[in-house]
């Protein structure tokens, strides 16, 4: 983490975020749906990928070490921040549904990926193995405040219990509009 002096405040604009949720469970008997993300990539160059979610574009690359040319976070990259994005969305929330203010929230993650599997043929799988953050939380509020709300972020996260809880993936395969089997 960073040295206690070098944070700034969060700008949190608890009533508008707190609007909101209570906006979203007003209308949830009408409703009722899953939030559903979509993405479409494609490859540009090498290992450079171009996505297009919504509005915004990003974009992915890999090291040199596996072919890329270092151009943009990689892959696992946005994963991991990905997963730190979530937790501390979540966190914001709880603090201003209950209307805490917060003076900082600052997280570190990482994750460890085996690559025995890929690059030596070793009966390692290729999940990751651990992911460990760690959030720093500034805040006047009293501790049980803090600690309900922390409680509520980690009950809520989607990415973190779409980690924690077996989830179905589905992968499909199609050449020239085709279906290809994916075996392996």
């Amino acid at each position: 983490m960073e040295p206690e002096d070098a944070y700034a405040r969060p700008l949190v604009n608890r009533a508008r975020i707190r609007a909101a949720h209570e906006a979203r469970v007003a209308e949830w008997p009408r409703e009722r749906k899953a939030l559903t993300i979509r993405a479409a990539i494609h490859v540009v160059e090498d290992h450079r990928k171009v996505a297009r979610i919504g509005p915004f574009t990003i974009e992915s690359d890999e090291g040199a070490i596996v072919g890329g040319k270092g151009t943009a976070p990689t892959p696992l990259s946005y994963f991991v921040a990905s997963i730190g994005f979530a937790v501390l969305t979540d966190l914001v929330r709880a603090f201003a549904v209950r209307d805490l203010p917060v003076d900082d929230l600052r997280l570190e993650i990482e994750a460890d990926f085996p690559l025995g599997a890929k690059y030596a043929d070793e009966p390692a799988g290729v999940a990751a193995s651990t992911i460990r953050y760690t959030v720093d939380v500034r805040s006047p509020a009293p501790r049980p405040a803090v600690e309900d709300a922390i409680a509520w972020a980690e009950r809520f996260c989607h990415a973190v219990h779409s980690l924690r809880e077996p989830v179905r993936v589905e992968g499909h395969y199609r050449l020239a509009g085709e279906v290809v089997a994916a075996t392996g």
